[in-house]
């Protein structure tokens, strides 16, 4: 007999305030609900900003359009052997915007 261990959690994601990079970690924790972060890529990212993705993870763009470069993404980031790559990776891009926020440092920061 296996143990089960259930849990909801429940976000609202049409909320203005809510934090992007929170939603991010949480579609991570979470195992990825495809359709989520489908949605969160297709509309919070440009071509430019998934290219800059892909470049990260060493995975050539080949005239791809947007919907496909999602589906790479989302096929690369689900893969649980990728884990440790995608949490540095997300790590590495809430330091870039915490970056870009500061007085200071936004001037240095051209990603």
């Amino acid at each position: 007999m296996e143990n089960v261990n259930f849990s909801l959690t429940e976000i609202e994601i049409n909320n203005p305030e809510l934090d992007l990079n929170i939603f991010e970690t949480f579609a991570y924790e979470n195992m990825y609900d495809i359709e989520q972060l489908k949605h969160y890529y297709d509309t919070q990212f440009t071509i430019k900003s998934l290219t800059q993705i892909l470049q990260y993870y060493n995975i050539q763009k080949n005239k791809m359009v947007k919907e496909e470069i999602i589906q790479v993404l989302l096929f690369f980031e689900t893969d649980p052997v990728n884990k440790a790559v995608v949490e540095r990776r997300m790590r590495l891009w809430k330091n870039i915007q915490e970056l870009k926020a500061d007085a200071y440092f936004s001037k240095y920061i051209l990603f």
